[in-house]
């Protein structure tokens, strides 16, 4: 089966490997993408050259870093405790806690925040949302990480002289 792109100009073979974890076919992430890739970013704007898998990668790391619409209505759904008690274990690589309801893991799935394969534990949808949702969860969960990082800071404040 032969894969298009549709832009106005040629592209290159490897996007076709870059664009499905990506995305995952989420309609809206597939649009941004491709609009950021051909028509925002001056290198997709020029026509002579080839949509190419790293133009893909920055466009991905543009919509992340400027959170559109989209994404920011994602983050705004990561403050509900619900969601955060499935996510924050996933993305941890830790096995859900039994406190955890199937319905609440279902929600998560409803909301395109993660993806359920047969026979596999519910994974985050695609690569753009595995870069948003700790990104976001980061200040959401500030107490846990200036916990983990406040020891640290300390220590190099009092070490400090020995830079010099």
């Amino acid at each position: 089966m032969k894969r298009f792109f549709n832009t106005a100009g040629p592209c290159k073979a490897d996007i076709h490997h870059v664009l499905p974890p990506l995305t995952r076919g989420q309609p809206w992430l597939v649009n941004a993408l491709a609009y950021e890739a051909c028509f925002r970013m001056a290198e997709g704007k020029e026509r002579t050259r080839a949509v190419t898998a790293e133009l893909l990668r920055q466009a991905a790391e543009n919509l992340i870093l400027r959170r559109d619409t989209h994404l920011d209505q994602l983050v705004d759904k990561l403050r509900e405790p619900r969601v955060r008690r499935v996510l924050q274990p996933i993305l941890a690589g830790e096995v859900l806690a039994q406190d955890v309801s199937d319905d609440d893991v279902q929600y998560v799935i409803d909301l395109g925040l993660l993806r359920r394969e047969p026979g596999r534990a519910p994974s985050v949808a695609n690569d753009i949302y595995k870069e948003v949702v700790p990104r976001a969860l980061n200040p959401i969960s500030g107490v846990n990480a200036q916990r983990k990082i406040g020891p640290c800071l300390d220590f190099i404040a009092q070490h400090a002289h020995f830079a010099h």
